[in-house]
């Protein structure tokens, strides 16, 4: 009995092992699961490749409307339709095709951005556009005047607490629920293109077409690097947790995606060759979803308690507390701050006033 125990154990521990290790290795490949998207301007197609550089699809979707920047959020792929005046969108596999998933009436979209409850769009208007569209992620609640920059917004870009753009020649930017615009957060007049952009978590990355750079700025706004990266006539611009992507149309590596590393070493400008005339990048499942907006909830009426877990549910916690004199019930919220809807960072703070006798 004891041999076989042994045996046993022997066998469980084996099993044990076999399994940690495989989920090891699933773990640890690189690009697993994860790709890299660009939208061919000349090709009307969306492409895709693994993070690696394979398995390249040119026409991973087809039928679009001379797409220019994507985004990829909330198991769906987006891009600008803006020969249509659409947003186009799909399943993340490619799937579900709809060219003209949020009509953006009137208007031409140029930029495209997506976070955990919207999808933000630029309008252009015979190259006199000023607004930032936006609707939530069913495509309805469609606000196409959500933000107005007199600067001509063109490519867009949003983190966990707010949306960024550029513009000529500027990059602004914005709280997730329109406020606090600020059109020259980096003034930057050596730029005489608005360009592409991205963030993570450190830096804003822009692009400046054919003079040929990327530029990199703290998250904050501060740490202007006007050449960061020689990146030869770049376009769209994504970033993950270990690559800056870029596409280039034109200059001398045409039809082509091109990657870094994420401190500008490590080139390569023909990383995936071939396409017709790509320009918008995006990314995903390398650095896995971000933390969930705080979604503010309708508080008023509600018990202290359980006004504490709805917050937690929505991704919020609570602020100051104050306590007032009321005719209704005691221990009830009569009023709260920020008001129901707004959207803000992950665990924003939301104050109280309660009632008392």
């Amino acid at each position: 009995m004891e041999v076989r125990a042994r045996i046993k154990a022997r066998a469980l521990t084996l099993g044990a092992t076999i399994v940690l290790a495989l989920a090891l290795m699933a773990a640890s490949a690189p690009g697993a699961g994860a790709f890299v998207y660009w939208s061919n301007l000349g090709g009307k197609t969306i492409g895709r490749a693994n993070l690696n550089g394979s398995g390249v699809h040119s026409k991973f979707i087809a039928g679009a409307h001379y797409p220019e920047q994507i985004a990829v959020g909330g198991g769906h792929i987006y891009w600008a339709n803006f020969g249509a005046g659409s947003i186009g969108r799909a399943n993340i596999d490619g799937t579900g095709v709809k060219q003209g998933f949020i009509p953006t009436t009137g208007h031409r979209p140029e930029g495209v951005a997506v976070d955990g409850a919207h999808v933000f769009w630029t309008n252009e208007d015979n190259g006199h556009g000023n607004t930032i569209g936006r609707a939530n992620l069913n495509g309805t609640g469609v606000k196409e005047n959500f933000i107005t920059d007199p600067n001509g917004p063109f490519q867009l870009a949003v983190d966990s607490g707010h949306i960024y753009w550029t513009s000529c020649c500027d990059i602004g930017r914005a709280n997730l629920d329109g406020s606090d615009a600020k059109p020259a957060f980096i003034d930057d007049p050596g730029s005489d293109t608005p360009g592409a952009i991205a963030v993570d978590a450190a830096h804003i990355y822009r692009t400046t077409s054919c003079r040929g750079w990327i530029e990199r700025a703290d998250i904050d706004g501060n740490n202007l690097k006007t050449h960061f990266l020689n990146a030869n006539c770049p376009n769209g611009v994504a970033v993950d947790g270990a690559h800056i992507y870029w596409s280039a149309a034109f200059g001398d590596f045409q039809q082509a995606i091109a990657r870094a590393n994420l401190d500008g070493s490590g080139t390569k400008p023909s990383f995936i060759t071939g396409q017709p005339d790509p320009y918008g990048v995006a990314v995903d499942g390398l650095s896995g979803p971000g933390p969930a907006h705080c979604v503010v909830p309708k508080l008023k009426g509600k018990k202290l308690r359980k006004a504490k877990k709805l917050l937690r549910r929505a991704h919020c916690r609570l602020g100051k507390v104050k306590r007032r004199k009321s005719k209704r019930r005691p221990g009830r919220v009569i009023s709260q701050k920020p008001k129901p809807g707004r959207v803000l960072a992950p665990r924003a703070k939301v104050s109280v006033v309660v009632s008392k006798r």
